[in-house]
């Protein structure tokens, strides 16, 4: 073979490498980055929630006021493309539930006994059962607040009175991500 011929072959062959190894790379790494969030949520159904509060980076991302005295804290997190959610279930006091509630800019008074605003879907994640003989056993009051638009989160909360010493809170905070091509 000339040597013009192995030199055509060897810019042939680093021109081939060149594009072909980063087009690989990039092709594994958006795979592992769609696969991490399905494992993130089988684990979460396998192993449930993790024990104790969010990070505080976590609970400043999502706007998660947790009470410093609450209890049984247990969260859990989920990204996407298009959204993330934290999942926190904590039980507090009386006055740890109104602090809590009035930080994210509502009372008790806006509560909705027996509705339940976390989604059968959203509940799945975790593995929290709000209905069937739970429910019917339980003192169970929802509520919905809305963000004020990205990266506002908006809550999707049932909060647990049965033991009016010990409310339980349920939370799911969501931050949608706005779409570029729609100018948000």
């Amino acid at each position: 073979m000339s040597k013009a011929k192995r030199t055509r072959l060897a810019r042939l062959l680093a021109g081939t490498l060149l594009v072909a190894v980063p087009a690989g790379y990039f092709a594994i790494a958006a795979q592992d980055s769609h696969a991490s969030g399905e494992r993130k949520r089988a684990t979460a159904s396998v192993s449930g929630l993790q024990p104790g509060k969010p990070t505080v980076t976590q609970r400043r991302i999502y706007r998660l006021p947790i009470p410093p005295a609450c209890t049984y804290a247990q969260y859990f997190e989920t990204n996407s493309w298009s959204s993330s959610s934290l999942y926190a279930r904590f039980a507090t006091t009386p006055g740890g539930l109104d602090e809590f509630l009035r930080i994210l800019g509502s009372s008790r008074d806006a509560l909705v006994r027996d509705w339940i605003p976390i989604s059968d879907a959203q509940a799945r994640v975790v593995g929290w059962q709000f209905g069937g003989a739970f429910g019917q056993t339980r003192d169970l009051a929802g509520l919905h607040l809305d963000g004020d638009g990205a990266p506002q989160p908006r809550y999707d909360m049932v909060v647990n009175l049965t033991n009016d010493q010990s409310p339980i809170i349920y939370v799911v905070s969501t931050i949608d991500f706005a779409n570029p091509s729609e100018g948000g």
